[in-house]
């Protein structure tokens, strides 16, 4: 079933974690009571829209990069800074990203995990914050594309007394991010999710309550970064279905987040195909560093076809 959005599709060589939630997954949990305050209800947001459109966006972006494992590693880290390492990755510094431009690249998705930065309030540490800005700049002055998300913060989850639990902290934590970066320009990109997945943690589908849940995250992201205001009233905003999946039943089952301005919505999917050319092998396939067109290039163009 295609849909009129405009899309951006990652495909990937990497490690897949999921971003599941923390809850006790034998035993029947009470239920939360719902939020004081609907973080979905519409918005009034004024300002002038001098961004380019979600297309121009996602038709610019020629070929992106993703800092995976870095900043959005978890874990015992001894600081916040020591974080960022803590996977055994090196410390991200601006020669790195030029080599990654000059290698032909013009975006960089930064993924960040905040839960093992934020004070008992939920607010992020300034040092934290003030990495991952450091991060930002180093692709922005460079004329790059920078995508940065909420990554494997496990308190966003397709539940719904997780959401009702967590979802003044996630308001919270995207009004902090986006105030942090109001004033940047159209190279600046904001994701809500990474693959959030239900309190199971299935990959491939869920029920009906539990993709409404994550529509309602995604409505909630959309609000809180127009909310603040600036140049956040026409960023282009990136919204991703449940797991980050482009099944069929996880697309009919996604709703686009209204929006106080129009163009500025870019859905995000990830797709891990083929899986022996981006991943690892598996009982159909084998690893291998070829690609193969006919094959290869012929499943992503179906893929694209069917959203």
């Amino acid at each position: 079933m295609k849909k009129n959005w405009t899309l951006l599709m990652i495909t990937t060589a990497g490690t897949l974690i999921a971003t599941g939630c923390a809850t006790n997954k034998t035993k029947a949990t009470a239920a939360v009571p719902a939020p004081a305050v609907d973080y979905t209800a519409p918005v009034t947001v004024t300002g002038t829209d001098t961004f380019e459109t979600a297309q121009a966006a996602v038709d610019h972006i020629v070929t992106g990069w993703n800092l995976g494992n870095t900043l959005d590693s978890t874990g015992n880290a001894s600081s916040d800074l020591a974080a960022e390492t803590s996977w055994g990755n090196p410390l991200t510094t601006k020669e790195m990203i030029t080599a990654v431009k000059n290698a032909g690249f013009n975006a960089v998705r930064l993924p960040v995990t905040w839960q093992d930065h934020m004070n008992s309030k939920g607010n992020v540490r300034s040092a934290w914050m003030k990495r991952v800005h450091e991060v930002v700049d180093y692709c922005i002055s460079q004329d790059m594309y920078c995508i940065v998300n909420v990554h494997h913060d496990r308190w966003v989850c397709a539940d719904q007394n997780m959401y009702n639990k967590n979802v003044e902290k996630f308001h919270t934590l995207w009004t902090e991010i986006a105030t942090e970066f109001r004033d940047y320009d159209e190279h600046l990109l904001f994701e809500s999710t990474n693959e959030t997945l239900d309190a199971q943690m299935n990959w491939g589908g869920t029920t009906p309550e539990n993709f409404e849940i994550i529509n309602k995250w995604n409505q909630v992201f959309v609000n809180t970064v127009r909310s603040t205001g600036g140049n956040n009233y026409c960023r282009n905003l990136v919204p991703m279905t449940y797991a980050g999946s482009s099944e069929t039943n996880v697309m009919e089952a996604f709703t686009l987040p209204a929006d106080v301005v129009s163009n500025h919505l870019i859905v995000e999917v990830h797709n891990y195909d083929p899986q022996g050319f981006c991943w690892t092998d598996a009982s159909w396939t084998k690893m291998t560093n070829v690609w193969d067109e006919a094959e290869y290039g012929a499943g992503l163009i179906k893929t694209f076809d069917r959203m």
